[in-house]
């Protein structure tokens, strides 16, 4: 069995590169972890379906218990976007995520999608749709689309978020690597008893099925410690002599899924729903508080002609595996939290998960 030396050293050639990583932070993927069948695009991203770009503002401020922000996804890096055709998908509904009747009926998306803290939702809306309308030229005003969790790792009831910072998110979406854990929308969150927040990753299916690209970025703030699963191996049970697991009221996880293959918005609420099986192979089961709340977007061309359906098998697969990774980059890439109650989120410990998963042979 290689040693967790020779791991290290042997992933370091396909480490992605990774902005701003807090100190001691690895994806597990960089220390040895493969999951799944699939290849992941160049950045294991969102940002590797061509097009989509990711902006975020992060507010922490720990004098003021401070610890929200905002994770925006530009479909088609613009605020006036053409249309991408788009489908949403709901496990358990205790969330909101605006915008989700007009996709329905559409099968469209031509707006950002914002990702942040429960109470921000009308902050975040407002400060879109003011950004967005100048835009437009038209008398219709947009429908942005803003989901949210419940960041209880700040004083979610203080409202920090503000629309300057919403603006800058929308303002600075950027391709290329994105910033992970307690990043902009992830800021407060809380995954498997550990730190959580956004993750993302990606997967490209083989080139006689089109060769197409499939990316995920998710909001984790959801499950219990003793849930967590990698790689098959009950990592949360096996893990022992931790800080006591917060006390929480309430869970969630937001998924959003882009891909550059034409489908029909009729396949992409079937993309959508698949994430579903990606996040249960992390531990979850979608409790009753629980707002597991699934939107996938595709930017191909449109009118394009959807694939057959016999040709989307290869994309589900991609989501799902993708949907896996991001929610566990979310707890890798966190950093210990110290709540707006006092009480502690610990980061996920990185040499004791690396260490159980080779002791079953998860990384060889």
């Amino acid at each position: 069995m290689a040693t967790r030396r020779t791991v290290l050293k042997a992933a370091a050639a396909l480490a992605f590169p990774l902005p701003d990583v807090p100190v001691g932070r690895r994806r597990l993927r960089d220390l040895g972890l493969r999951l799944g069948l699939l290849t992941p695009g160049p950045l294991g991203a969102i940002t590797d379906v061509a097009g989509v770009t990711v902006g975020q503002t992060t507010v922490a401020d720990p004098a003021r218990k401070a610890r929200t922000g905002v994770t925006v996804i530009l479909p088609r890096n613009t605020l006036a976007s053409a249309p991408c055709r788009a489908g949403a998908a709901v496990l358990n509904g205790n969330g909101e995520m605006t915008g989700v009747m007009s996709i329905r009926r559409t099968g469209l998306v031509d707006v950002p999608i914002l990702l942040t803290g429960t109470a921000n939702v009308g902050i975040a809306y407002e400060a879109a749709m003011s950004t967005i309308f100048p835009t437009r030229g038209i008398a219709i005003p947009p429908n942005p689309v803003v989901a949210e969790c419940w960041d209880a790792l700040g004083d979610i009831r203080a409202r920090h978020l503000t629309a300057e910072h919403v603006v800058s998110a929308l303002r600075s979406a950027t391709s290329g690597p994105v910033a992970e854990g307690g990043a902009g929308g992830g800021a407060g969150m809380t995954a498997y008893g550990f730190k959580g927040g956004i993750g993302t990753s990606s997967r490209v299916v083989a080139a006689n099925h089109g060769g197409y690209t499939v990316g995920v970025l998710v909001n984790a703030n959801h499950g219990t410690r003793e849930q967590l699963t990698i790689a098959g191996v009950p990592v949360g049970r096996e893990l022992e002599n931790l800080p006591n697991e917060r006390p929480r009221s309430s869970s969630s996880i937001v998924m959003v899924a882009a891909t550059d293959a034409p489908l029909s918005s009729r396949q992409l609420e079937r993309l959508a729903l698949r994430m579903a099986m990606g996040l249960a192979r992390t531990g979850a089961t979608a409790n009753t508080s629980s707002g597991d709340l699934m939107l996938a977007f595709s930017t191909a061309k449109y009118g394009t002609p959807a694939l057959d359906d016999e040709r989307v098998t290869p994309l589900f697969q991609a989501v799902v595996e993708a949907t896996e990774e991001s929610v566990l980059n979310a707890l890798a890439l966190g950093t210990d939290v110290v709540g707006a109650d006092g009480s502690v989120c610990p980061a996920l410990p990185l040499d004791r998960v690396v260490a159980l998963l080779q002791a079953r042979r998860a990384i060889t």
